[in-house]
């Protein structure tokens, strides 16, 4: 049997399988799907050849450029394997092909061309897991810098979170109106090693930024999901979850050295999410606990002073006195305390934190007769620009001693990664910019502040915890959601979105 042959034999083979499967695609029972990414080897070419006197056309395999490269990588295959036989849950692996060097190289290593969970080229369309989130066949070329230029109009076309292989991990938010659901785009690293010309630049380039890992998606029922990414080192291992996988050995618990919260926003925050990050807190036993926008600042924020009706709502509601919102404030900071049982929690300088001092320096907090005794009282004290919260706190009582509060000169690097800045600020004194421009300030890092979990390079953005029911929020396309993120002792970060409070599989 020829090459091209056996090709066919497993792509009928695949077809059948597929589509037994398709005629239940949404399963009502939970599912587990792991989705990779393999980079194509060859190109094929016809040649002809004179035998026994006669020319002869066949078809041969030939690297476009130089030798053949993009194998399977063993061990990383091996333990994402390793991984879905621990869970007791059905699951299924889906490896789609891309292109190699160029668009004519469309043919796999030898390595990866006769592995069962190929899902194959020929097979155009979207392949959902459930009601919210697909699998795509959209097609970037893995050379491309952000395999997300351009797509982010898919979304809210077929209405769903979607999913598609490329040689980056990406994980982009899409602003879509009053969703129940967020939007987002996934892209999914590869299980093969990198293949392109790095004797030009943006080979070169493709080359540093190639990915190794996977996506996870678990399949609640037909509407809900979680998804992560599985981001693998170089030797292919990789953390889910606080379990270390390393080929078909047996999973290792590992340290957590940070755990970077959602923006809090207390008092406006949604209970599901702030329970669900007590749990991870309880479940990782983190080292260090990063909150950010932990004040909310509804009490005096800027945005209202001059909206009556808005602030005639807040009084009715009992959300016009600062102190009761700095004493809210302070019980949860207690509860967050006694859940990490003395492991630090560094509260990071925020942009809502900046309230209290614009609020105190308006003319309207003179005549603001509501709060005039706390007013004065966090005057007096004449706090550094970034330290009003934490003074204004120790008013109302004595601050846990595993606390700390982060100034805007403050560094606080864990495994390479920046966690003390929020992300309100951006170059040059400019308000924050996004992922592209905190890559090139920081390199890697984790940040809050855009309210929207996302994944560039090695730049992460958690969540937030915000209400959906908050008045701001209504009546506008957003992308909010709660994130957290998790960072490993291999210092390698997991994004872990929360949907309505539901983070993992209660498998």
């Amino acid at each position: 049997m020829t090459k091209r042959e056996e090709v066919s034999r497993i792509n009928q083979e695949q077809r059948e399988r597929l589509t037994v499967r398709d005629s239940n695609p949404h399963p009502t029972t939970p599912m587990l799907w792991v989705v990779s990414a393999a980079q194509s080897t060859y190109m094929t070419k016809e040649v002809r050849e004179k035998i026994d006197g006669k020319w002869v056309a066949r078809t041969i395999y030939v690297p476009f450029l130089g030798e053949g490269s993009a194998p399977l990588h063993q061990n990383l295959y091996d333990g994402l394997r390793r991984m879905m036989k621990e869970r007791d849950v059905g699951s299924e692996m889906l490896i789609c092909p891309t292109a190699g060097k160029c668009q004519a190289e469309d043919v796999l290593h030898e390595s990866v061309e006769h592995l069962p969970e190929l899902y194959p080229a020929w097979r155009k369309g979207y392949f959902s897991f459930n009601d919210n989130i697909q699998l795509s066949d959209i097609l970037v070329p893995p050379q491309n810098v952000d395999p997300t230029t351009g797509k982010t109009k898919l979304p809210a076309k077929y209405g769903s979170t979607l999913v598609f292989p490329h040689s980056k991990q990406r994980f982009r938010p899409v602003a879509v109106y009053q969703a129940d659901f967020p939007r987002y785009l996934l892209t999914t690293g590869m299980v093969t090693l990198p293949n392109y010309n790095q004797y030009n630049a943006k080979g070169d380039q493709a080359a540093k930024d190639h990915r190794l890992g996977a996506v996870l998606v678990e399949t609640i029922d037909g509407n809900y999901f979680n998804m992560r990414t599985l981001r693998a080192r170089m030797d292919g291992s990789f953390v889910d979850m606080g379990l270390k996988y390393n080929g078909d050995r047996k999973p290792e618990r590992v340290k957590v050295k940070a755990l970077d919260a959602s923006d809090v926003h207390i008092g406006e925050h949604d209970p599901r999410a702030l329970e669900a990050t007590l749990e991870q807190i309880e479940f990782f036993k983190p080292e260090r606990l990063i909150l950010h926008d932990f004040f909310s600042g509804y009490s005096i924020s800027h945005h209202e002073l001059a909206n009556r009706i808005e602030r005639a709502r807040l009084f009715r509601d009992g959300k016009l006195d600062l102190r009761k919102e700095l004493e809210l404030n302070m019980k949860y900071l207690k509860e967050f305390s006694k859940a990490m049982k003395g492991r630090e929690i560094y509260i990071v300088h925020s942009n809502h934190h900046d309230f209290l001092p614009k609020y105190l320096n308006s003319p309207q907090s003179a005549d603001d007769l509501w709060n005039f005794e706390m007013n004065a009282m966090i005057t007096s004290r004449m706090p550094r620009q970034d330290g009003y919260l934490e003074e204004a706190l120790k008013l109302i009582g004595q601050i846990p001693s595993n606390v700390q509060f982060l100034r805007l000169s403050s560094n606080l690097v864990v495994g390479g990664y920046q966690l003390a800045s929020h992300g309100h600020l951006g170059k040059n004194g400019a308000r924050g910019g996004g992922v592209s421009s905190q890559e090139e300030s920081f390199g890697k890092g984790i940040f809050g502040h855009s309210h929207s979990p996302e994944i560039k390079g090695d730049i992460y953005r958690v969540g937030t915890m915000l209400s959906p029911e908050t008045s701001y929020m209504q009546g506008a396309s957003s992308a909010s959601m709660a994130a957290n993120g998790v960072l490993y002792e291999n210092d390698t970060v997991q994004l872990l979105p929360m949907i309505n409070g539901k983070w993992k599989a209660k498998f």
